[in-house]
């Protein structure tokens, strides 16, 4: 798995006995050994630096030898991005090359799920010596006097608060070592205006029935088909909508936006399903209108895909019994995906 946060370290002392890839150089007429990866409850990619100053001057070789002496229990090992540079006693990076908080609502905030990080690429301690954004908006648990060794890395969030502004709000973190080095990371926000309401279920639990102000009703109550080789939360269990994120289905939703989507899936005996997801009652003006972002479980380059299933949006001016709503947009078969969501 792919390491990223820039934390994940090759701890390899020694062979640990089911197998070991060792890293070596050949100077002088011999081969030395200059690091080990052999850690059995390793699954990440690591970074290993190795600094060549004890060899200044002489010419040499490098390889890899892999040994296994457990078949059945090793792993193999896997070599990348293999890079022979100048060593520089100042150099950092961020994990990122950009952060995007997405729309957050108005006087609302959000703050960064994924892991973000500065790494210490070179070979002196690094020590942070301020945190700057250009905006109010931006602010970041980073701080100063942080200490960062070299081929360590430090953790931090980035939030975004939307406040009043209700616009775009493009900014840089800075981030500046008492050295003078300075390294800037991109970070963008949409603030949304007061009388818009956007929902995108990145702070519900996966397996949530009944995200924030919306209400969930499964009227067939049969179970839902268990998708084959996948493990996620509710499989199998009747449900209407439930959140689920993106990982736990092998990253086949690719969301619009975030890591969660809202999912209703067909009852496991194949008949016909009957989900309904309701809002909380909200003031409607002349220039209101509602919109989503839709698609159906299977793709454009699914083989023997099942008929696409259907939506529709309703409304009610009385209460949320499913009696009292009123189509507002007719039924539509969702589309098979093709790289993007259908807007409505």
């Amino acid at each position: 798995e792919k390491d990223n946060t820039g934390l994940v370290e090759n701890t390899s002392k020694a062979d640990d006995g089911i197998d070991a890839c060792f890293f070596e150089i050949f100077v002088d007429n011999e081969w030395k050994q200059l690091a080990i990866m052999s850690d059995k409850n390793n699954k990440f990619w690591c970074r290993e630096v190795v600094n060549l100053k004890d060899y200044a001057g002489k010419t040499v070789s490098f390889r890899w030898r892999y040994v296994a002496h457990a078949y059945m229990q090793a792993s193999g090992v896997c070599l990348d991005m293999i890079n022979i540079q100048e060593t520089a006693d100042v150099k950092a990076s961020f994990n990122v090359s950009k952060w995007d908080a997405g729309k957050v609502n108005y006087n609302k905030f959000v703050t960064s799920r994924k892991p973000l990080t500065v790494i210490n690429e070179g070979l002196k301690s690094l020590k942070v010596s301020k945190v700057e954004f250009g905006t109010e908006n931006f602010s970041s648990t980073l701080a100063a006097n942080t200490v960062i060794e070299p081929k360590k890395a430090s953790q931090f969030a980035i939030t975004f608060s939307a406040k009043a502004t209700a616009s775009v709000v493009e900014d840089v973190m800075k981030v500046t070592f008492d050295n003078g080095a300075v390294i800037e990371l991109p970070v963008v926000g949409e603030a949304l205006a007061n009388d818009i309401a956007y929902y995108d279920f990145e702070n519900e639990e996966p397996g949530t029935l009944n995200p924030k102000d919306f209400t969930t009703v499964d009227v067939d109550k049969k179970p839902t088909t268990a998708m084959t080789s996948l493990d996620y939360p509710m499989r199998g269990v009747p449900f209407a909508f439930s959140v689920q994120q993106d990982k736990d289905w092998n990253n086949v939703f690719e969301p619009v936006s975030g890591e969660k989507v809202l999912v209703a899936i067909a009852p496991g005996d194949e008949s016909e399903a009957n989900d309904w997801i309701i809002s909380k009652q909200m003031k409607a003006t002349s220039n209101s209108r509602f919109t989503f972002y839709g698609r159906n479980w299977n793709s454009v380059n699914s083989i023997l895909p099942e008929t696409p299933h259907s939506v529709e949006v309703l409304v009610s001016t009385t209460d949320t019994q499913l009696s009292s709503f009123e189509v507002a947009m007719s039924k539509v078969q969702m589309p098979y995906y093709g790289g993007k969501y259908e807007y409505f």
